[in-house]
């Protein structure tokens, strides 16, 4: 019987015996390894935390500038999060001219392209004008089915960005000490 709820089906084991359950900090060692690190005390650890990507960016062209070996560094940026901002209502007209100036831009583009073989100047500009409103009027039609077709769920147009909460600059163990000194002097400049 294939039916999910047979008694048959709930009799199978949901472990397999012969597969070996992970050694305990084996994932971690796996990431370290990743990052260059071959034992936990080799892992990069904080220097600083920073409230904006462009002052860890800063701290580490600062390391960088003053000849630290800053491929022993890292950016971690810490708490994540996807921010939407929504920047307008969107329209049938709307989508349909964003989708008439992406097709446009695409058609010219691509006659452009094509072009090169014309040899006649009045042919040339004749194929690039009609590949534009072409690609135009394809455009602006898909976009206007596709808005149409969506039934309004979707009616803004919005920016996404991914944000995060602070950014740690790390540094590998070995090279804290200097790390520490460069960074207090940048601080202190």
């Amino acid at each position: 019987n294939s039916d999910f709820n047979s008694p048959s089906s709930l009799d199978v084991p949901l472990t397999d015996p012969t597969v070996e359950a992970p050694v305990p900090g084996a994932i971690e060692s796996a990431a370290l390894a990743q990052a260059g690190a071959s034992h936990p005390s080799d892992a990069p650890i904080l220097l600083r935390r920073y409230d904006s990507y462009r002052d860890a960016q800063r701290a580490v062209d600062y390391l960088s500038d003053h000849e630290f070996p800053v491929e022993r560094t890292a950016i971690a940026a810490r708490n994540l999060s996807f921010v939407e901002r929504v920047i307008g209502r969107l329209t049938a007209g709307k989508a349909a001219m964003q989708g008439a100036l992406g097709g446009a831009a695409f058609g010219f583009f691509l006659s452009l392209m094509l072009g090169i073989f014309i040899v006649n100047p009045q042919g040339w500009v004749t194929f690039v004008a009609s590949s534009t409103a072409l690609g135009s009027l394809f455009g602006g039609l898909l976009a206007l089915v596709g808005f149409l077709a969506s039934g309004g769920e979707r009616d803004f147009q919005s920016v996404g960005a991914m944000t995060a909460e602070s950014y740690d600059v790390m540094v590998d163990p070995a090279y804290r000490e200097k790390a520490e000194m460069l960074v207090n002097g940048m601080s202190a400049a």
